[in-house]
C-alpha cells in the first residue's frame, strides 16, 4: 500500500524559483546532520522531488572492564513530494515519514517563509460520495468514528466493522448524531476486480500499489469535490 497525503499550499513564487531555490539546499554526505532537496522532475505545472533527512546520535556502550566508548547511530528519513499549479490540494506527500516538521521547517527556510501551509480536514462520508460519482460502487467495510454521544455527559469511539458496507449501520448505531469519522477503508472495482482503498480524514489515502497511477489523481478529484474546492 502506498501512503499519499495532500495539503493547500500557497507558495508565493512560482514553482520554477521555488525549484531554483530547492536545489540550493544540498544533502551533504560528509556531515553527521545534514538534510537537502533533490528535485527529480520539473515542469511547467509540477515539479517532483525528495527530501533526505540524516540524524546522527552516540551511544556510550560500557564494556565489563568498565572501559567506555561512543557507538554512532545515524537515521536517515526520505520524504518524496509533488508540488502542482493547480488551486488547491497543490502539495502531494507519498509514504511520507511519521515525522515532517523537518521538511516543512525546512521547506520554509528555502523560501523565506513566503510559502503557506493548510492542511485538511476532509468529512470523510462526504468524501467517499463524491468517490462514489467518479468510479462507481464504494463499499465501506470499516468506519472509525468518534465523539459518539451516550449520554449527555459521556461520548464514545466506535469501530463499525463488517462485509458489507455498514454505513446504515453506522447511522443507526449514532441515532440522528454527527460524529467525528476519522477513517474509513472502502472497497471499490476496477475492471471488475476489487481493490482496497483507506481515507483518513487528514486528507490523506492509503492506495494498492498497482492501481496508483491510475487512481490517485481520481481520488484528488473526489476530495476537492467533498472539500467544495477547485481543482
Amino acid at each position: 500500500m502506498k501512503k499519499l497525503k495532500w495539503l493547500n499550499a500557497s507558495f508565493g513564487m512560482s514553482l520554477s524559483t521555488l525549484s531554483d531555490r530547492l536545489k540550493k539546499v544540498r544533502f551533504d554526505a560528509a556531515e553527521d546532520d545534514t538534510y537537502g532537496f533533490r528535485i527529480d522532475e520539473r515542469k511547467l505545472d509540477r515539479i517532483s522531488g525528495v527530501f533526505v533527512e540524516r540524524e546522527t546520535s552516540y551511544e556510550t556502550i560500557s564494556l565489563p572492564s568498565g572501559e567506555q566508548y561512543e557507538e554512532k547511530h545515524s537515521r536517515v528519513l526520505v520524504t518524496q513530494f509533488v508540488f502542482s499549479s493547480a488551486s488547491s490540494l497543490n502539495l502531494l506527500l507519498l509514504d511520507g515519514p511519521r515525522r515532517t516538521i523537518p521538511f516543512f521547517n525546512a521547506l520554509g527556510a528555502a523560501t523565506e517563509y513566503k510559502i503557506s501551509l493548510d492542511s485538511v480536514d476532509a468529512n470523510i462520508l462526504e468524501w467517499v460520495v463524491a468517490l462514489e460519482k467518479r468510479v462507481g460502487s464504494v463499499r465501506v467495510l470499516f468506519l472509525d468514528c468518534n465523539g459518539i454521544q451516550l449520554s449527555p455527559t459521556i461520548t464514545g469511539r466506535f469501530a463499525f466493522r463488517g462485509s458489507e458496507d455498514v454505513r446504515a449501520e453506522m447511522r443507526r448505531a449514532v441515532k440522528g448524531g454527527k460524529p467525528s469519522i476519522e477513517s474509513a477503508r472502502c472497497e471499490i472495482l476496477i475492471d471488475g476486480a476489487p481493490h482496497t482503498i483507506e481515507l483518513f480524514r487528514s486528507g490523506t489515502v492509503k492506495l494498492n500499489d498497482r492501481v496508483l497511477s491510475t487512481l490517485a489523481e481520481t481520488v484528488r478529484a473526489s476530495l476537492s469535490d467533498a472539500l467544495g474546492e477547485a481543482l
